[in-house]
């Protein structure tokens, strides 16, 4: 189910960004791909384009090699942590410092970076981690000032450790780093503040711009959004261009009847799968 969805708006996304691409913006297939076009171009419409090596067509799509690898790895990786807990989580910090390639052609490293951010998002789901940690945290006899700055320490910590570390730095701690700051924005932000009402709207919109950001900041209109100097003022103009381009995307997913095509899809799907277990 989750990878049919996750097929259809990719390849939406594909049909709209890459011809723009390569009729309007000078990207063309040859200067992306180069040697072996027509099959990193397959590859890379399959979101299988990091097993060879290469990000594809847009640099932020090597997320569908990942997640499509995930997908498949999720019902074993959950029954070992549905039997171990945190020993099941834990077993998956070796995996952070190995790479394996097969004749330098294949590779895997990628996925195994990517096991125990993924361990620690199966564990907090199965535990109700955020329900525990909220409940935990109204029954401390603590200021809020002492609570809030404890947790900005952490966070500068693995921020300092992700940006300057040894062996565990850059993505490999983005797993930890992700679950702090996802316990500051639930412990602290109110859905029905402000803050909270933003968040709902760009975690609404977050897929879609996800899938096309790259395009627009990078490649389509670097001169307006891409300045190494600048690039903190440049989040907010970035994010508001996105939401709009998603916002058209949704109309024009309307238009197409296309969550009515993905329900439809994801129904014959589980059918004739249930059907052939039956068999």
């Amino acid at each position: 189910k989750r990878m049919i969805k996750f097929y259809l708006n990719y390849w939406l996304t594909w049909l709209i960004f890459v011809p723009i691409g390569v009729l309007f913006f000078a990207r063309s297939f040859e200067s992306v791909y180069g040697d072996e076009k027509i099959l990193k171009i397959i590859a890379n419409i399959f979101g299988l384009q990091m097993f060879f090596g290469y990000n594809g067509y847009n640099p932020t799509w090597w997320y569908a090699s990942l997640i499509l690898s995930l997908y498949f790895v999720f019902p074993f990786l959950k029954a070992i942590i549905d039997k171990y807990k945190l020993l099941g989580v834990a077993l998956n910090i070796p995996f952070l410092v190995l790479g394996i390639s097969v004749g330098h052609r294949i590779h895997f490293e990628f996925i195994l970076e990517w096991l125990f951010p993924f361990a620690i998002g199966i564990y907090a789901a199965n535990e109700r981690i955020l329900s525990r940690i909220k409940s935990y945290h109204r029954t401390l006899k603590v200021s809020r000032i002492p609570k809030v700055v404890l947790l900005l320490a952490a966070l500068s910590t693995l921020i300092i450790q992700r940006q300057y570390g040894f062996i565990f730095a850059g993505v490999k701690i983005d797993g930890l780093l992700a679950l702090l700051i996802i316990v500051l924005l639930f412990l602290y932000i109110s859905p029905k503040s402000l803050a909270g009402r933003a968040l709902t709207l760009i975690g609404a919109h977050s897929f879609n711009i996800f899938l096309f950001h790259t395009f627009i900041y990078l490649y389509f209109f670097p001169r307006l959004f891409y300045n190494s100097n600048l690039s903190i003022l440049m989040v907010l103009p970035l994010l508001v261009t996105c939401l709009i381009i998603s916002g058209a995307m949704e109309w024009l997913k309307d238009k197409l009847h296309f969550y009515r095509l993905e329900s439809w899809i994801v129904r014959k799907m589980t059918a004739t799968i249930k059907t052939e277990s039956i068999n």
